[in-house]
């Protein structure tokens, strides 16, 4: 039951989005997920899906180490 919580609480967004507040295209973004830079769900009709958190946090850390369009490192 607290499976369910947890996965009520988590923001999906899509790829647009995501690749807007990353300030990146969505084929950059695209590509990072695939590479498995960035963590993202891809639902059984093949689109991916980001927790809006991860994605902040990605762009945050992006913006402390100066980098507005740069590679996001695996962790």
């Amino acid at each position: 039951m607290s499976e369910n919580r947890t996965a009520d609480r988590l923001e999906l967004i899509g790829i647009r989005e995501a690749a807007d507040m990353l300030g990146v295209h969505v084929n950059t973004l695209r590509g990072w997920a695939d590479r498995g830079l960035v963590p993202h769900v891809k639902l059984p009709s093949g689109y991916r899906r980001f927790v809006k958190a991860e994605v902040e946090q990605a762009r945050d850390a992006m913006r402390f180490e100066g980098r507005h369009q740069g590679k996001i490192r695996a962790a």
